[in-house]
Parts: C-alpha cells; sequence; structure tokens
C-alpha cells in the first residue's frame, strides 16, 4: 500500500511514518521529504488486509534527532524552531511534530493508494 502526502517540511527531512490497523496489523518506515511531499510505500503484508474497505490509520511524525544536518538548522538540535498545532513537547526529544494522521473509513482515500508498487 502506498501513502503520500504534502508538508511545508524542509528538503531532507525523515519522517517516521505508521501504518495501524484494528486487526493488530503494524507497519512502520521512514520516508524523506522531497520537492515539499513524501511518499511510503507499507507492505507486503505476510496477511491480507482489505485497505480498501477496512478503517486503518496512518501517522508522520518528525523527531528532531537523526535529521540531516541542513534540516537541523531549521528545525533545531531539539526542534526548538517548530511551530504550530501539530507540535507537541516532548521532555526526552523536545519538539516532535505529528506532521500527518489521516484515518481511512471505507470510501475516504486523500493521499492514500492502493497501488501495491
Amino acid at each position: 500500500m502506498k501513502v503520500f502526502g504534502v508538508t511545508d517540511l524542509p528538503d531532507g527531512a525523515v519522517l517516521m511514518m505508521q501504518l495501524d490497523a484494528p486487526t493488530g496489523l503494524c507497519a512502520q518506515g521512514k520516508s524523506k521529504v522531497e520537492n515539499g511531499g513524501f511518499t511510503m510505500v507499507f507492505g507486503p503484508f505476510k496477511d491480507s488486509y482489505a485497505f480498501d474497505t477496512k478503517p486503518y490509520e496512518v501517522s508522520a511524525l518528525l523527531t528532531p534527532f537523526n535529521q540531516p544536518d541542513s534540516v537541523s538548522r531549521l528545525v533545531g538540535e531539539k526542534g526548538e524552531h517548530l511551530t504550530g498545532d501539530l507540535v507537541t513537547y516532548d521532555s526526552f526529544v523536545g519538539n516532535i511534530l505529528d506532521d500527518a494522521k489521516v484515518q481511512h473509513s471505507a470510501g475516504f482515500s486523500d493521499g492514500i493508494s492502493n497501488d501495491r508498487s
């Protein structure tokens, strides 16, 4: 399954991506911001899941650690330059940007593609 999104984060920013389904299906990975967008392909999965008709949630999270120097200079070493409604503070890592959280239910497909490529 392919997920894509648009962001104002700087090119090169590394996002932690997570896919969760009520069945306990969970997949994680990393995506890099390029030209104002990001793409993540989850799968293949051991067990099949009807992503086009069943609910699931996809999250994209930016933490200030392990970012390229060019991104760290803009967001700050502890994310201190991140601001906005999606930014939360964590005492261990600093500011975290929960850049996207998409819940899918039947008939909703914004930013979601069932393309298996």
